[in-house]
């Protein structure tokens, strides 16, 4: 099954109402990730990266913060 990674905003969690938005907006076809990230962007960018190497997302999708750390994981590759 294919996987989105959410990256949610500073001072959110995976479990607000957008993430679960996702989650039931694709149940059954796309597993949608939701971790609860570290607010320090050096330490959230460690647990996205060690995420990504272990559940092997098809797409990073952020809100806020979290999109500015996936432009900046982007923009590392």
């Amino acid at each position: 099954m294919r996987k989105i990674l959410f990256l949610h905003g500073f001072f959110a969690s995976g479990r607000r109402p957008m993430a679960y938005a996702l989650r039931e907006a694709f149940d059954g076809q796309i597993s949608v990730l939701t971790p609860d990230l570290l607010l320090h962007p050096t330490e959230a960018l460690t647990r996205i990266r060690t995420i990504i190497n272990q559940k092997h997302p098809d797409w990073l999708l952020g809100n806020s913060c979290g999109a500015l750390l996936t432009a900046t994981l982007h923009a590392a590759l």
